[in-house]
């Protein structure tokens, strides 16, 4: 949201029903705010995001947005890596 212009993220694992709900609640937030009915929607998608986007956040690092991991996810895949290296077992 850079106020003239909002932006929807898809993350790579959206479905499509989180997909098209994001566009619909970007569309909430500009009649629910003293904006233009005319501000722009425009979504983004994991890994495509392009300058016009990347701008607005100081310190955009590509290469950190190409390898991002939930952190949750992350202690699960740790937590699994460890318990079967324990066990004797091929992590992978």
């Amino acid at each position: 949201d850079v106020w003239t212009e909002v932006f929807v993220w898809v993350g790579e694992k959206a479905n499509k029903k989180e997909a098209s709900m994001s566009r619909d609640i970007a569309a909430q937030l500009i009649k629910s705010t003293s904006r233009a009915e005319e501000t722009p929607i425009t979504v983004v998608h994991s890994g495509s995001e392009p300058p016009m986007f990347t701008s607005a956040f100081l310190g955009w690092d590509h290469t950190k947005a190409e390898k991002f991991e939930d952190p949750y996810e992350k202690k699960l895949r740790l937590l699994a890596e460890a318990k079967a290296k324990e066990a004797g077992e091929d992590p992978a």
